[in-house]
Formats: structure tokens, sequence, C-alpha cells
């Protein structure tokens, strides 16, 4: 990475979304827990707020290479585009504000977020080898359980034997009860 400011970073980002689509985006996840600790992103997963799938479809349509799928409760795949900074995912959101998008975070690892401030759901010293990796929420019990799997192996975090006997009967059963909520925080880490 080349600049030093995150935020900088993170703006760059969305103003390179919103030349192609105008309209209120926010980056959501891993790319901006990654740029907090120093290393390049894999990919970008950047929200519309508000938006239909049909509404960026036209936009984005030239760099697609994915077609359009769900992929949250509240969200579409709209791309998944190559661009300067690599690949960003471009989805689709009914929700309007960032933390409404954060609130569906599966693990605390991904609990982060830019939408002008950076918000955080975890600090990031809770982030790495022999950290906890913590469950904050289920959608999908079997794509959860392989997504915590996924950031174990690549942070050598731990995972509570509570959250993975619950997600282990929920694939069982097909039935889950989420975890308690979590607390976001703007302009600084959360505090746990």
């Amino acid at each position: 990475m080349s600049k030093s400011d995150p935020a900088e970073i993170f703006r760059e980002v969305i103003g390179w979304a919103q030349a192609i689509h105008p309209g209120p985006v926010v980056l959501i996840g891993g790319a901006v827990r990654d740029v907090l600790m120093g290393t390049e992103p894999a990919e970008r997963d950047l929200f519309y707020l508000g938006a239909k799938l049909a509404e960026l479809q036209g936009g984005f349509a030239r760099f697609a290479e994915r077609k359009p799928r769900p992929f949250r409760r509240h969200a579409a795949l709209a791309a998944e585009v190559p661009a300067w900074f690599g690949l960003a995912q471009v989805f689709a959101s009914s929700c309007t504000t960032a933390a409404e998008i954060l609130e569906e975070t599966d693990w605390n690892i991904s609990a982060f977020g830019f939408d002008g401030e950076i918000l955080a759901g975890e600090r990031l010293e809770n982030i790495g080898p022999g950290r906890r990796l913590r469950l904050l929420k289920v959608s999908n019990p079997i794509f959860t359980l392989a997504r915590g799997f996924d950031f174990s192996k690549r942070f050598n975090m731990r995972f509570d034997t509570a959250d993975v006997v619950a997600l282990c009967q929920a694939v069982a059963s097909g039935d889950f009860k989420p975890p308690r909520r979590r607390r976001l925080t703007r302009r600084g880490l959360a505090r746990r």
C-alpha cells in the first residue's frame, strides 16, 4: 500500500465506486481490518446503501465477473470488479447505514467498516495469533462455520468451544439462536 492514512485509502476506493455509480457507499469487513493492520486486502466489499440490484447493474455490468447473487439478508452481489486497488465486490444493500450492515457480520474479525469514519466492532489487538475468534451472528450455519475455520487458520486464532458446538448443532438441526449483539464504535476501536 502506498498511502499511510487508512481513511485516505478508504476514501479513494469509495470515490472510485462513486465515479462509476453515484450514491452512498461504505466499505465493510476484512479490507478495512487489513488496511488498519497494515496489510494489503485481497478484496474490498463495497456496499451501496439503500440501493436496488438493478440500479447498480447498469454501471457495473461492463466489469462484472460473476452473475448477481444474494449475499446477506439485506444485500446482493452486483459485480466483482478488477480495479486499480485489486478486486472490488460491489453489493446493493437495503440497509441505510454501515452500522446496519455490520449487524450482519458473522465473526468479530470482520466487524470493521468505513462510512467516512472508521467503524470497529472489535479492537485490533484482539485480532491475531492466539486471540479468540468470536461468533457474532449466523445466517447460514455451514457458511459461517466454514468462514470461521478459514479465519482461524489464516490468522491463527482460536475458536470459543461454545461457538463451535452451537454451529455444529445448528448444522445438524437446521436451527440457530444468534449470540448477543456487540457494541460498535466510531473514531477508535471498541473496548472489550
